[in-house]
């Protein structure tokens, strides 16, 4: 075989070679964006908004692509409000042990209650009911703090409910979260420092994920300020003093999800705070043990960890939300600005105060 023939076919067959491996190695996928992200925890679809007739004839605007009635689940109505206050999955409405107070339908489940006190009564006594129930019981075994119902059924009077079982009716829930930062030396937008929170490993929900700087649920017994207040003492040994003189409240966040695992429906109401630290000023391990440590990451860390899906998904939005207050996002380095802002704020498929849609 010539020498110049023998030096040819090398050349072919490590073009071969190689050739085969680019074929065989996959590509890495792309980095979700910043819609992507907020899609992990904000599953319904936006469209436009439609009416659905409740029960009682009055019409209530929900958002397109929300499942009601007959697919998958039923609005949950209290007393002579018409407004939905929940969505009870259907495969779980057959198996719970509704008290008398609860009227089912084909079309909605509606709790037939004159006064918040007797609303709150009858959940209690269908929660404790329900701890005996498999597979559900178990999440709901010990009894939890007491959220309050957002759309306030009553006016004037708060309809409270376990935590813990609020999803079971596919009831919204109020948070807090803030995000302590730091400027850097320049000042500028771009050198901020962001505290995060890596939630302890012995959590039963997202353990180990990174987390807002302090965050937690509403009581029915605070204000969403006292909250944080409570929180930033509790997990942050941040001085109540210092968070009472400097936070700020910067907006709100809503979500609204299907659990992956169960199918539960779940509105989120997230309120949202800003906190400025100076370069000495730092959070510390708190006495709830929820969180094992600090980080301090620039923005542009913060996003690649949000995009390799190390955080906390609802954080992810918080996250977003607050890039864009501070002018890290804008319209001329993200394309989709408009409809990621929208979708921070979306409209809820429930009620989220006494006056909305009366």
């Amino acid at each position: 075989m010539p020498p110049a023939y023998r030096k040819s076919q090398s050349r072919f067959s490590q073009f071969i070679t190689m050739f085969s491996s680019s074929i065989a190695a996959p590509l890495d996928p792309p980095p979700p964006t910043l819609l992507e992200l907020i899609d992990l925890i904000d599953k319904f679809s936006i469209g436009h908004s439609t009416c659905i007739v409740i029960p009682t004839n009055t019409l209530f605007s929900v958002p397109a692509g929300f499942p009601v009635n007959n697919d998958n689940y039923f609005p949950l109505l209290i007393g002579d409000d018409p407004r939905p206050h929940g969505f009870v999955l259907c495969s779980i409405a057959t198996i719970l042990p509704w008290p008398h107070a609860f009227q089912i339908t084909d079309s909605a489940i509606h709790l037939r209650a004159s006064t918040a006190a007797e609303a709150t009564a009858a959940f209690q006594l269908l929660i404790n009911a329900t701890r005996n129930v498999d597979p559900i019981g178990k999440s709901i075994a010990l009894p939890s703090e007491h959220f309050l119902l957002p759309g306030q059924p009553f006016l004037g009077e708060t309809v409270h409910i376990e935590r813990f079982a609020s999803s079971i009716f596919g009831i919204g829930t109020r948070g807090s979260h803030m995000t302590a930062y730091v400027r850097g030396p320049s000042g500028e937008p771009d050198d901020i420092l962001i505290w995060v929170a890596r939630r302890s490993p012995d959590l039963f929900s997202y353990p180990h994920k990174l987390d807002s700087t302090v965050a937690g649920g509403v009581k029915a017994s605070d204000t969403p300020l006292e909250c944080i207040i409570a929180e930033s003492e509790e997990e942050a040994s941040l001085p109540r003093e210092l968070v009472q003189a400097r936070v700020k409240h910067t907006g709100v966040v809503t979500l609204a999800n299907r659990n992956p695992r169960n199918g539960f429906f779940h509105g989120e109401i997230l309120y949202v705070y800003d906190l400025e630290l100076t370069a000495d000023e730092k959070p510390e391990l708190g006495y709830d043990g929820e969180v094992c440590e600090f980080i301090l990451m620039t923005w542009r860390e913060v996003l690649g960890r949000m995009q390799n899906l190390e955080f906390k998904p609802n954080v992810c939005p918080i996250m977003i939300d607050f890039f864009m207050r501070h002018g890290l996002i804008t319209p001329d380095n993200e394309p989709r600005y408009v409809e990621i802002s929208s979708r921070l704020r979306r409209k809820l498929p429930m009620a989220t105060n006494e006056f909305e849609g009366r």
